[in-house]
């Protein structure tokens, strides 16, 4: 952003060039995102081989019945919509909070970096609390350390330590969550053709993501609004009570209420007992 001239040598918005700078980088980004899930799937091979011998295709409605009948898909589903919608929220909110409350846009790098340093640390022990704790402990584990880190931010969202420390926390839920969440989308389709003979794989994770790209779409909408609706304006150095109360909510509030679905809908999950063959 500073090299493209969207920010200033402290790491402050200018207002010369920044709507320019932004665009160059959200480019840079997007062709980097795009020839990289070009290259991922192109060279990926699948992992398993259909067990059924019957290979024509499955009519759109027998593949919608398979996953309305599947409980284990639907929260998976609640889960990993709930997860989107707080990461973005979250991503969208942070330069406003860091400008607008903490009163400089250059404490966006540091939040991003313990973001990404914790999101990344805890990529290493996602295997060790799934097999200590169980699949379901562990996502409702991911999901009560957002929560409880969010909470905390709450309660003094001026605090730079309550908003490191929520970082922390949001970083490493969400990476603890956005494994198992992918884990389970092949129990799923274990589950789905264990029952209907039939295995599903490129569904699962279509249906859902579209869900959760619809469900984003509408929360970053939303989220617009209600900056507009309070009063915030891009042209005022200094925005008005409502819109920086707004701000603290759409960053603190709003994935709070999302992690405590996600805590829900993660202890109702039916995978464990679906895997040892209890009841669904």
């Amino acid at each position: 952003l500073k090299l493209f001239g969207a920010l200033d040598g402290e790491g402050n918005l200018l207002e010369s060039g920044a709507d320019k700078g932004f665009l160059i980088v959200a480019a840079i980004r997007g062709t980097v995102a795009v020839a990289g899930g070009m290259t991922h799937f192109a060279t990926t091979k699948e992992r398993v081989r259909q067990k059924s011998e019957e290979t024509g295709k499955i009519p759109v409605f027998g593949v919608l019945d398979m996953l309305m009948n599947c409980r284990a898909w639907w929260l998976n589903m609640a889960y990993v919509v709930c997860y989107g919608v707080a990461n973005i929220v979250m991503m969208q909110s942070m330069t406003y909070f860091a400008t607008y409350v903490l009163g400089s846009t250059a404490y966006t790098a540091a939040i991003m970096l313990v973001f990404l340093v914790s999101s990344t640390a805890a990529s290493f022990f996602v295997g060790l609390i799934d097999r200590a704790a169980g699949r379901k402990k562990a996502m409702a584990l991911a999901a009560f350390i957002i929560l409880m880190g969010k909470l905390w931010f709450l309660l003094n969202p001026y605090s730079l330590a309550a908003v490191y420390g929520s970082t922390v926390c949001s970083g490493f839920g969400l990476a603890v969550g956005f494994v198992l969440f992918n884990t389970n989308r092949s129990v799923i389709a274990d589950m789905i053709e264990a029952k209907h003979g039939r295995r599903i794989d490129s569904v699962i994770p279509t249906s859902d993501n579209f869900l959760q790209k619809l469900a984003t779409a509408g929360a970053t909408f939303l989220s617009t609004a209600f900056l507009s609706l309070a009063g915030y304006n891009a042209e005022l150095s200094a925005q008005p009570e409502a819109a920086v109360n707004t701000i603290i909510f759409l960053i603190g509030g709003v994935p709070a209420i999302l992690a405590a679905v996600m805590l829900a809908v993660a202890l109702l999950n039916p995978i464990e007992r679906e895997e040892t063959g209890g009841a669904p």
